[in-house]
């Protein structure tokens, strides 16, 4: 039984270890959609203005690649830019 009980214990250790691992590395952190962009970009100027030239003519209006509520969510993050949709 000691045995088994070591064997267990291994397996658990190796378990927790790889689970770190997997938290500490993002291993799996889903960047595709509209979060790919935004996980390499640096907040300055020059990527600010890039945002805005690509933005669309109606700003309140949901761009392709995200749902309508996550777009609201994403708004509600920029009240100074956007109060007017958020009524």
């Amino acid at each position: 039984m000691d045995s088994i009980t070591n064997i267990i214990v291994a397996v658990l250790v190796v378990f927790g270890a790889g689970l770190f691992l997997h938290a500490i590395t993002g291993i799996g952190k889903d960047v595709s959609g509209p979060n790919a962009a935004a996980a390499s970009l640096q907040d300055n100027g020059s990527n600010f203005q890039k945002f805005v030239a690509a933005e669309l003519p109606d700003k309140c209006k949901t761009p392709p690649g995200y749902s309508d509520a996550d777009w609201k969510q994403h708004l509600g993050h920029h009240p100074d830019r956007y109060a007017e949709c958020l009524n």
